[in-house]
């Protein structure tokens, strides 16, 4: 059904997509409020990932995926499903493997965070055996 186009950080055309799909999340981890499109494009173009990739289903971008040099697989999806995130994620696990451990810093195996009111993600997640392994709080003034 997918399939996984590498993120060229320095084409028009990925940076736009990329925004596009940014703004059309509904759920969010690393931020509150969206970047404007000149943060977004130097986010791009200084890439922080290991591997980044547009999700593609018939010639559209559907979503995203990336793996952080921490072993953190982040994954959106534009409309998602679960059979959507199984495909993307399934895609990834089949061509990648975790960075080797770094006690207290990277873990032995890929680790996906999602929003807790995500639970089309969280759903797939426990269908792919996933592990609950924590919780997170953050801190917000």
């Amino acid at each position: 059904m997918f399939s996984l186009e590498k993120v060229d950080t320095g084409s028009q055309k990925h940076i736009n997509g990329l925004f596009d799909i940014l703004c059309s999340r509904k759920y969010n981890i690393s931020h509150k409020q969206n970047p404007n499109f000149q943060e977004h494009e130097n986010f791009v173009k200084n890439n922080p990932y290991r591997k980044w990739y547009l999700i593609i289903n018939a010639n559209r971008y559907e979503g995203t995926i990336y793996i952080t040099y921490s072993n953190i697989i982040g994954v959106n999806l534009t409309l998602p499903t679960v059979e959507k995130y199984k495909d993307a994620i399934n895609l990834v696990l089949k061509n990648h493997k975790p960075l080797k451990p770094i006690k207290s810093v990277r873990s032995a195996y890929f680790i996906i965070n999602t929003n807790p009111y995500n639970n089309t993600l969280q759903k797939t997640l426990e269908e792919l055996n996933f592990e609950l392994i924590e919780r997170s709080y953050a801190f917000i003034k």
